[in-house]
């Protein structure tokens, strides 16, 4: 059962300040006082922190710090309070929270070499901080990754590229992707020849191919905003922010482990409206196991490893309205914490820094939550994470309203919300909101697979309920693991996942992923090559979940469903339409399947005659080829449902792959774009794969698609742009279907120019994210919902809801038709990566000499700026808005009924 206890929590809290010990002492601290006064009232304050470690503080106490001062050091919390007696911790005299830093100032800095200073330090340095933005360890490479080409088990790796003398990386720090969820860090032992070996060994073996860097020594401090510390010498080395002296900023360095440390299982403490800042490890931590902690209103910002850290256990506690901020590793850490609320925080841009944080198996994440149960996590706001937003290593606990996104920026192979299969079973997942799961490949082998995946339920997660769900623009929406089961989703909204709206992938041993349920959900894709449900097995049979009464919709491609079957050898793929789905399986007989389809590119004009000199058969089928001879015929008929003349195949055994037929290899234009098309007839179901090959090395190159046919006429029709420079291309009509016969015509390829049609205009996703009801005008815009029916004027949405609307722009009044402008008529935006308040600019060709508007928009939709141009050729520049929130953001230029989107950067 679940135990939602602290949606009240805080009530209880301020209740039991009320009638707590009347003889309490509450102590004052202020940057104005003095640790000689009394300590006791707000006119005789307290200093330091020192000073508070010296005190016994007992049951019912409140130690309280000055609005806004700043106070440096660690709080020792040797004791707790008891039920009717809390300890409170919290800010007086103002509005704005009193300040604990973890951080020394640095000062007195002197002329090392050219634009590096250096200053004395007695204390060890872990990170430095400019003003209040955290610098970077002297490395190098400066930007990008080395990539070494064999890994020594887990204790080093070989690197030809390595051509400095031996020894000299010895002592540094080497920071590498060991995986595609996780990076490493560990000291370098020796440098030899072309091999590193390191000092102790990471977790994961070493995988040939991937990403590192070097940092922490004094030889490659070589650019601004880098910094080293020897302690040897105990001097410290920066190059300050645009080479500027270091005197005029605020230097900071972290030189306390924790801003608070809870021991001694110190339990029925309040901490309220605090800052914790530059902490080397973590702003908040408990040792020891603890009960009825409430932590609220806080804003724990730029730690080395952690905001909130528990691993000794926190028993019903309570993390409310705080914020965390640039942290470096996970913001809440929690272990064995049973019963605690987490709900209405702040959680942006946690793990942004690849390989900085913390050295555990668990880094750059927002929640962390092991082995504990009845935990409620809700209308929290996760944005900007370099890996998952909440980890669920817990099992009957609510998970709701919480809006995420912006995850797994520098790791891939998780989730945006990730189950944890050994502890994340029976949890509850509703009316969360996931959005633009990104993935990051950097640092990774060629072979290494993008996975980033809105939710992500772990090997063997059982008993799980997803419902009312939103996830958008992930690769995969939601992925079961093998042995997932007795899983239940209903009523989610999944769209435009570039892989996969919903997979399951089937364990190791038959039957051990079963029993799920999806019924009454959505499933939305935007693009020919994304899948709307795909199951990955070793097994011929298919019974891992009962599906029925969704929505299976792809504009852009014709299949609801995509079986992969995998052996020791090779892999056979599968395609199943809706209807074929229902035919062969018997499942979904009340689902509905996509009732339109779409390119994404419009034809402006065609460039070309038919490449195809054949491809009416009007008298013969000349130019075409049998590819298998022995159980296909190729013959001439008049006789169909056709035009006149066509093409028959007559397959002639019972291998369900029946054959293929070729036409002469044809030469295409690197770059450009073709339209292909055929018509085609068969006395039964099945599928074509029309697949583009390399007629030297038979290599699939820029086509390869599926297409059913039926008993009845289908003409297909789409665009492609051929990327590769191979003199020429064959293309092959790969028939599956046993014992049949396939009538083919039309056969049409040319050369086209296009506009490019966004997915996401022609299919809209309208969102909620709100507890209120919320109206949304459509304007004079016409949109279907997905049972055809037409909408218009408006729609509402309840709370915490989503819906997709259909846009057709053939029956738009007044509304224009975006499309992409192409390359001849270029529009070049730099830099794409700026500073909130800095100045981009758009290069654009004489044609584009003419009115324009150029507007700058959110990830969510919203737009920031508007700003009209008579004519931006050859260049105009323009100045983002220096309130800008930090972020990923999409500049569209539209002139006349064109547009281009470029994705921006904005940084501090």
């Amino acid at each position: 059962m679940f135990k939602p206890l602290f949606s009240f929590y805080s009530l209880i809290v301020i209740f039991k300040l009320l009638i707590s010990n009347a003889s309490a002492t509450t102590y004052h601290f202020a940057n104005s006082g003095s640790d000689l006064n009394a300590g006791t009232t707000s006119s005789a304050p307290w200093q330091t922190i020192d000073k508070l470690n010296t005190i016994a503080i007992l049951p019912g106490d409140s130690i309280l710090f000055l609005s806004a001062n700043i106070f440096h050091g660690q709080i020792n919390v040797l004791n707790g309070g008891i039920e009717n007696d809390i300890i409170y911790y919290g800010t007086y005299g103002g509005v704005d929270p009193a300040i604990i830093s973890g951080a020394q100032q640095v000062l007195n800095w002197t002329i090392y070499s050219g634009n590096i200073y250096q200053a004395e330090l007695t204390s060890q340095a872990t990170h430095l901080f400019a003003n209040d933005k955290q610098m970077t360890i002297a490395r190098y490479p400066n930007s990008d990754y080395l990539f070494h080409q064999e890994g020594i088990g887990n204790t080093g790796f070989v690197d030809t590229s390595l051509i400095q003398p031996d020894g000299y990386w010895n002592g540094a720090m080497v920071r590498m992707r060991t995986s595609n969820r996780r990076w490493e860090f560990v000291p370098v032992n020796q440098f030899s020849g072309d091999s590193i070996l390191f000092s102790g060994f990471t977790n994961n073996a070493i995988p040939w191919g991937f990403g590192y860097y070097f940092d922490n020594l004094l030889s490659i401090l070589d650019t601004a905003n880098e910094w080293y510390y020897d302690t040897i010498s105990n001097k410290i080395f920066f190059n300050a922010p645009e080479n500027v002296d270091p005197n005029t900023l605020t230097v900071e360095v972290s030189a306390h482990d924790f801003g608070m440390l809870l021991q001694n299982g110190s339990s029925y403490i309040n901490i309220d409206n605090l800052v914790l800042e530059k902490q080397k490890g973590t702003g908040i931590y408990s040792n020891a196991s603890c009960t009825f902690i409430s932590i609220q209103n806080c804003n724990i910002r730029m730690q080395g490893e952690t905001g909130i850290g528990s691993d000794g256990g926190c028993n019903s506690c309570a993390f409310v309205d705080n914020k965390f901020n640039d942290i470096n590793g996970i913001a809440l850490s929690l272990y064995n914490s049973p019963s605690c609320e987490i709900s209405n925080n702040e959680f942006k841009r946690i793990g942004l820094i690849s390989g900085y944080g913390s050295a555990s198996v668990n880094n750059l994440m927002a929640i962390e939550l092991s082995a504990s149960d009845s935990m409620t996590i809700n209308k929290n706001t996760v944005d900007s994470i370099g890996g998952c937003g909440i980890f669920l290593g817990v099992s009957n606990s609510l998970i709701s309203e919480n809006l995420i996104s912006n995850c797994l920026l520098n790791i891939s192979d998780f989730g945006s919300i990730f189950l944890f299969g050994l502890g994340g079973n029976t949890c509850h997942l509703q009316h969360n909101f996931i959005l633009h799961t990104i993935g990051s490949l950097s640092a990774t082998s060629y072979s290494t697979p993008l996975i980033a995946v809105g939710i992500y339920a772990d090997v063997n997660s059982t008993g799980n309920t997803l419902e009312d769900n939103t996830i958008a623009y992930a690769t995969n929406g939601i992925l079961f693991s093998g042995g997932s089961s007795f899983n239940s989703l209903g009523r989610n909204v999944i769209y435009g996942c570039t892989t996969s709206q919903l997979e399951f992938v089937e364990g190791s041993s038959e039957g051990s992923t079963l029993n799920n349920i999806v019924v009454g959900n959505t499933f939305y894709a935007l693009h020919e090559d994304a899948d709307i449900v795909k199951i990955t097995t070793p097994f011929q049979s298919i019974n891992l979940a009962f599906l029925d009464s969704n929505y299976y919709f792809n504009p852009y491609d014709f299949y609801a469903f995509h079986v992969q079957l995998i052996d020791s050898y090779l892999s056979t793929n599968s395609y199943y339409t809706l209807s074929q789905w229902q035919e062969k399986y018997g499942q979904d007989l009340s689902s509905k399947a996509t009732f339109f389809f779409r390119n994404r590119y419009i034809i402006d004009s065609v460039l070309s005659d038919n490449l195809v000199l054949n491809g009416t058969f009007a008298n013969n089928y000349d130019g075409w080829s049998n590819a298998q001879p022995d159980n296909i015929m190729l013959l001439l008929d008049n006789s169909t449902p056709l035009d006149f003349g066509c093409m028959k195949l007559l397959i002639t055994d019972d291998n369900a792959e029946g054959g293929a037929v070729y036409y002469n290899s044809i030469p295409l234009d690197y770059s450009a774009y073709y339209e292909i098309g055929f018509s085609c007839y068969s006395v039964k179901t099945g599928n074509i794969n029309l697949v583009q090959i390399d007629p030297v090395n038979y290599s699939v190159e820029d086509f390869d698609r599926f297409f059913p046919f039926y008993n009845f006429r289908q003409d297909y029709q789409t665009v492609f742009q051929y990327n590769h420079s191979a003199p020429s291309s064959r293309f092959y009509f790969n028939l599956y279907s046993a014992d049949s016969v396939v009538w083919l015509d039309n056969i049409l390829l040319r050369a086209v120019d296009v506009s490019y049609e966004y997915p996401t205009h022609k299919s809209r996703l309208f969102i909620n994210t709100t507890a209120d009801v919320v109206t949304i005008s459509l304007g004079d815009s016409i949109f279907f919902d997905l049972n055809e029916n037409q909408v218009t004027s408006q729609i509402t949405l309840p709370p915490y809801s989503s819906q997709i609307l259909i846009f057709d722009s053939s029956i738009i009044s007044g509304t224009p038709s975006y499309q992409e402008i192409t390359a001849s008529s270029s529009i070049i935006i730099y830099p794409t990566i700026i500073k909130k308040g800095g100045i981009f600019y758009l290069v654009t060709s004489a044609e584009l000499n003419k009115e324009c508007t150029v507007e700058i928009y959110d990830l969510y939709g919203k737009n920031i700026e508007t700003n009209k141009f008579k004519n931006i050729f050859p260049s105009s520049g323009l100045q983002l808005p220096s309130s800008m929130i930090p972020g990923i953001y999409f500049i569209v230029v539209t002139i006349g009924n064109k547009s281009h989107t470029t994705k921006m950067v904005v940084t501090d």
